[in-house]
Protein backbone atom coordinates (compact mmCIF):
# COMPACT_ATOMS: atom_id res chain seq x y z
CA UNK A 1 0.00 0.00 0.00
CA UNK A 2 1.33 3.42 -0.89
CA UNK A 3 -0.19 6.62 0.39
CA UNK A 4 1.39 8.37 -2.57
CA UNK A 5 -1.01 6.47 -4.84
CA UNK A 6 -3.91 6.00 -2.41
CA UNK A 7 -4.83 9.00 -0.29
CA UNK A 8 -5.06 8.48 3.45
CA UNK A 9 -8.15 9.50 5.40
CA UNK A 10 -7.68 11.49 8.57
CA UNK A 11 -9.77 9.89 11.27
CA UNK A 12 -10.46 11.00 14.81
CA UNK A 13 -7.28 10.84 16.85
CA UNK A 14 -4.88 11.14 13.92
CA UNK A 15 -4.20 14.80 14.49
CA UNK A 16 -3.22 16.22 17.80
CA UNK A 17 -0.45 17.73 19.81
CA UNK A 18 3.09 16.69 19.07
CA UNK A 19 3.22 15.14 22.54
CA UNK A 20 0.51 12.65 21.59
CA UNK A 21 2.21 11.89 18.29
CA UNK A 22 5.51 11.34 20.11
CA UNK A 23 3.85 8.94 22.57
CA UNK A 24 2.24 6.97 19.75
CA UNK A 25 5.56 6.80 17.93
CA UNK A 26 7.32 5.45 21.02
CA UNK A 27 4.55 2.90 21.56
CA UNK A 28 4.81 1.55 18.02
CA UNK A 29 8.62 1.57 18.15
CA UNK A 30 8.47 -0.59 21.30
CA UNK A 31 6.01 -3.05 19.75
CA UNK A 32 7.97 -3.28 16.49
CA UNK A 33 11.24 -3.80 18.38
CA UNK A 34 9.80 -6.69 20.41
CA UNK A 35 8.25 -8.39 17.39
CA UNK A 36 11.52 -8.00 15.48
CA UNK A 37 13.46 -9.40 18.43
CA UNK A 38 11.22 -12.50 18.46
CA UNK A 39 11.71 -12.94 14.73
CA UNK A 40 15.49 -12.61 15.14
CA UNK A 41 15.38 -15.31 17.83
CA UNK A 42 13.81 -17.66 15.30
CA UNK A 43 10.24 -17.65 16.59
CA UNK A 44 7.89 -18.61 13.76
CA UNK A 45 5.80 -15.62 12.65
CA UNK A 46 2.63 -17.64 13.27
CA UNK A 47 3.64 -18.08 16.92
CA UNK A 48 4.89 -14.58 17.70
CA UNK A 49 1.66 -13.15 19.20
CA UNK A 50 1.22 -16.07 21.62
CA UNK A 51 4.95 -16.13 22.38
CA UNK A 52 5.02 -12.44 23.32
CA UNK A 53 1.83 -12.69 25.39
CA UNK A 54 3.12 -15.78 27.22
CA UNK A 55 6.42 -14.02 28.01
CA UNK A 56 4.55 -10.94 29.25
CA UNK A 57 6.38 -8.67 26.84
CA UNK A 58 5.41 -5.00 27.35
CA UNK A 59 2.80 -5.95 29.99
CA UNK A 60 4.48 -3.68 32.54
CA UNK A 61 5.04 -0.85 30.06
CA UNK A 62 1.49 -0.47 28.71
CA UNK A 63 -1.22 0.89 30.97
CA UNK A 64 -4.40 -1.11 30.44
CA UNK A 65 -2.57 -3.95 28.69
CA UNK A 66 -5.22 -6.17 27.06
CA UNK A 67 -4.03 -9.58 25.88
CA UNK A 68 -6.59 -9.92 23.10
CA UNK A 69 -5.90 -6.48 21.67
CA UNK A 70 -2.15 -7.01 21.92
CA UNK A 71 -2.43 -10.36 20.09
CA UNK A 72 -4.11 -8.55 17.22
CA UNK A 73 -1.48 -5.81 17.24
CA UNK A 74 1.41 -8.28 17.45
CA UNK A 75 -0.10 -10.19 14.51
CA UNK A 76 -0.45 -7.00 12.45
CA UNK A 77 3.09 -5.87 13.20
CA UNK A 78 4.44 -9.36 12.45
CA UNK A 79 2.63 -9.40 9.10
CA UNK A 80 3.96 -5.93 8.34
CA UNK A 81 7.54 -6.97 9.08
CA UNK A 82 7.20 -10.17 7.04
CA UNK A 83 5.50 -8.62 3.99
CA UNK A 84 6.51 -4.96 4.17
CA UNK A 85 2.86 -3.98 3.84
Amino acid sequence: MSFEKEPMNLVAGTVGSTRVIKQQRKFYELVIREVQRAMNQGVSPDLIPEYLIKKGVLRDKIIGFDEQKMKVLYRRITNYLVTGE
